[in-house]
């Protein structure tokens, strides 16, 4: 078995076990768990730069409901920014409610057709999802690989914030050369890494 053969089992392996803490999860623990992250991050807000352009996710079971966040943001002078996805490819556009926002693929919420397109140029912060997180700042995704390709992009040099929950922390998370690198990761009890 070649060294990317045994990293490619390792993440498929890492993902069933985190797929199996997600689902012993209840509800009320990731509502909770959902508060306690937008508090952070509204009360804990060096993350945020003015004016900033920050994109963010929300939608799939087990994940952070973020959508709060965009008359806080828009509130701040900010620009709330949502990922849409065509030839599996991230496409970031500008929300003002989550009105403008719809069911996509695999259930994620995105944004509808007609929105402006933001230049991933223009992106200050991108809040990230994961399966799983290390404190080196390591994340493991769920394997279609949407967000490694954004973060490949030379035009984007935004902050990567990946937010979950405290059972997705691990020791450490097997990672290939073109995994990115979080600069932070907060969970409901706070911030755990930052660069």
């Amino acid at each position: 078995m070649t060294t990317n053969d045994a990293l490619f089992t390792a993440k498929q392996q890492l993902r069933q076990r985190m797929h199996e803490r997600l689902r012993a999860a209840s509800a009320e623990q990731i509502e909770m768990g959902s508060a306690q992250i937008l508090q952070h991050l509204m009360t804990h807000d060096a993350w945020l730069p003015p004016k900033a352009h920050v994109a963010f996710f929300g939608g799939l079971m087990g994940e952070p409901e973020l959508r709060p966040l965009i008359p806080w943001l828009i509130a701040r002078g900010c620009t709330p920014v949502f990922f849409g996805c065509a030839d599996d490819q991230l496409l970031p556009k500008a929300v003002q409610s989550g009105d403008e926002l719809q069911r996509g693929v695999f259930g994620v919420w995105v944004p509808r057709d007609n929105l402006p397109m933001v230049e991933p140029s223009a992106l200050d912060v991108i809040l990230t999802p994961g399966l799983a997180f290390d404190v080196v700042g390591h994340r493991l995704g769920r394997g279609r690989g949407y967000y490694d390709r954004f973060f490949a992009d030379p035009r984007v040099r935004a902050l990567r914030v990946a937010l979950g929950f405290d059972f997705q922390l691990i020791d450490a998370v097997p990672v290939e050369i073109h995994d990115a690198t979080m600069h932070a990761i907060i969970t409901e009890t706070g911030a755990k890494m930052q660069n």
